[in-house]
């Protein structure tokens, strides 16, 4: 596919033929599919493995050849035959993608807007996904600590209403 130069052009391989063009671009950019929760999902039936390989034109300059394999339950990216963390991996291929999904984003709670801002940002400053990651682990540690204080001051109470 291939449009005005200041566009960036895209030729994607997939080892299905069946592959919805769409979802292979989604995975090359993003490293999920809009199409299932899980990547693994996305395997044909039958089958222990996929991949999806793209070629990122920009301009003259700059090509980079893609790869995002799919082996159950874990997922690896390569940049120009190089293994890459998914961190450094996000960024390689600018894609914004809309369904009925994303009208959560005007009619949903804060939530559906909040992941639709982080996705975006992930997609123009890569080293976001690594931040956001770390954040995310200090807000699950700071919900369980907080669960766990109320159920202590629960017993507690308790225990002072019986002795």
């Amino acid at each position: 596919m291939t449009g005005p130069t200041a566009l960036t052009s895209f030729t994607v391989i997939t080892d299905r033929e069946e592959t919805n063009w769409l979802e292979s671009i989604q995975v090359l950019a993003h490293g999920k599919s809009f199409r299932t929760r899980f990547l693994h999902e996305a395997i044909a039936f039958g089958e222990s493995t996929a991949a999806v390989n793209g070629t990122v034109h920009r301009g003259d300059a700059i090509d980079r050849e893609l790869r995002v394999g799919i082996q159950r339950n874990t997922k690896q990216t390569f940049v120009n035959g190089k293994r890459e963390s998914a961190a450094r991996y996000l960024g390689q291929l600018h894609a914004v993608w809309f369904t009925s999904d994303e009208l959560e984003v005007v009619r949903g709670g804060p939530d559906a807007r909040r992941s639709f801002l982080d996705r975006g940002v992930i997609s123009l400053h890569s080293p976001f996904a690594q931040t956001l990651s770390d954040y995310s682990k200090v807000i699950k540690q700071k919900k369980r600590l907080l669960e766990q204080a109320a159920e202590r001051e629960i017993r507690l109470d308790e225990l002072q209403r019986t002795g």
